[in-house]
């Protein structure tokens, strides 16, 4: 065992008698309720409903529900049509170092799957939530996978695999097997997050927690996995080079579920600032003719959504809520933006075609400096009347700066329910989330979603 892996190993083994403090364990409820609301709110989405079918067709032992039914599957299988629910509609939380950023709530359904089949009580889930937090993050903080072409699935695997082997009662040779078998086999292309933007932009974390829930279960049965897969002649610093793990003393804490950022907004965060500044600025350009917009934001907004020409002219809602011009576009013309927003009609309204190709995007030193502490843009529009409208954003809502509170949160989760429920049924399954810790079966929370998506 190398030394990355048995740090890794001793900090989940540490952790799972962990009595966590009142904040880290009201953050990790909070995440729990936005991931689920935001999951609820894509239940009707196409892509999850043929998951959701696929996942049925599959014969095999049972074990986890299908979010928003009474439907059970393998573990693996929830894993990946739950989780592909939750970032499908790009809602859920985010966390960036430098030039690379994740969504570890991503990791939650997989987290919710293992402990339902496990009949793990809600106190555990929540520790496994902070753990795999606290491992996901860290391992960004410690190495940038993007840089070498890698996707972000690669670090939700570890940290994945690592918390769910936590669940089962894992030993410390079976957890460092589980984090081979996740990682070594799976190490996905940064190419799921360039040019036209496809389906697997929502469904490739949701797969990485889907293998590392594979790997942990083959552990559990014996199955090894290569060794040194760190340290190792052809292990992960022959590919990403040799790192140290970041800010170990501070680990135990597991303080980095309270760091990310969620999302007042259905869009890439690098958008959040411009969508945010282009709303505030709709009242005051409505019925106006627009002749030029720009937006200047830091490099990697620029390099991730405001580059390439496809984000002139998406063709899928995937790329389109990763466009900048798109987003602004809509944000301007209608002063919101929702997941109605990306419908495919949408894309062709004349009056958005013609405002993006009015759109120039372009990078400021000045704000680049700022990020990623803050996570900036500003937004000038010109008329042709010779006036100039501007508005500039430093903290988005949802930021550490500027964070949601409880109450926001629970109204964007009884927002996202509207969709498949009425009011009652979203707060009494709010009620049961902000209880989670307290039951002796996290899994009884399943039968309200399954409520919630079948009121009408």
């Amino acid at each position: 065992m190398d030394r990355p892996t048995r740090h890794l190993i001793e900090f989940t083994l540490d952790s799972r008698g962990a009595n966590l403090g009142a904040r880290i364990v009201h953050e990790c409820k909070r995440r729990l309720i936005d991931s689920i609301g935001c999951a609820i709110g894509a239940f009707n989405d196409q892509l999850c409903v043929t998951l959701r079918q696929m996942a049925r067709d599959y014969p095999g032992p049972q074990g986890a529900t299908l979010w928003g039914t009474a439907d059970q599957t393998s573990p693996e299988m929830a894993a990946f049509c739950n989780g592909v629910m939750v970032p499908v509609q790009d809602y859920n939380d985010t966390y960036f170092v430098s030039t690379d950023g994740a969504h570890p709530s991503d990791m939650i359904p997989a987290l919710f799957a293992v402990a339902e089949a496990v009949r793990a009580d809600g106190r555990s889930l929540i520790v496994a939530t902070a753990t795999a937090y606290e491992i996901m993050c860290r391992f960004m903080q410690s190495v940038d996978v993007s840089a070498r072409n890698y996707d972000q699935p690669l670090y939700a695997s570890a940290a994945t695999a690592l918390a769910a082997g936590q669940l089962m009662g894992l030993s410390a040779p079976e957890l460092a097997h589980a984090l081979a078998l996740a990682v070594t086999p799976n190490l996905p292309l940064r190419q799921t997050r360039n040019g036209e933007l496809s389906h697997w932009k929502g469904c490739a974390t949701a797969d990485g927690t889907r293998k590392a829930i594979f790997a942990a279960n083959l552990a559990s049965r014996g199955v090894t996995g290569p060794s040194d897969i760190f340290e190792g002649k052809q292990g992960m610093w022959s590919v990403l080079g040799a790192f140290d793990w970041a800010a170990t003393a501070e680990w135990p804490a597991m303080a980095m579920v309270g760091s990310t950022y969620l999302k007042n907004l259905p869009v890439c965060y690098h958008a959040q600032a411009a969508a945010q500044a282009a709303i505030q600025l709709h009242p005051a350009v409505r019925g106006k003719d627009i002749e030029a917009v720009e937006i200047a934001t830091y490099d990697e907004a620029v390099r991730m959504i405001g580059t390439d020409p496809t984000r002139w002219r998406p063709r899928s809602r995937e790329t389109a809520d990763h466009s900048l011009p798109f987003i602004a576009a809509t944000c301007l013309t209608h002063g919101a933006v929702d997941a109605s927003s990306f419908d495919r009609e949408m894309l062709d309204k004349p009056e958005l075609v013609e405002l993006m190709q009015k759109i120039r995007v372009t990078p400021s030193p000045p704000l680049t400096a700022l990020y990623p502490k803050t996570a900036p843009a500003r937004v000038v529009v010109r008329t042709r009347n010779g006036e100039t409208l501007a508005e500039e954003v430093h903290f988005p809502k949802g930021h550490s700066a500027d964070p949601m509170n409880d109450a926001e949160i629970e109204e964007k989760f009884t927002r996202l329910c509207r969709v498949v429920c009425g009011e009652g049924a979203a707060a009494s399954t709010l009620s049961g989330l902000w209880d989670i810790d307290r039951c002796p079966d996290a899994a009884s929370v399943m039968p309200k979603l399954a409520e919630i998506c079948t009121v009408r």
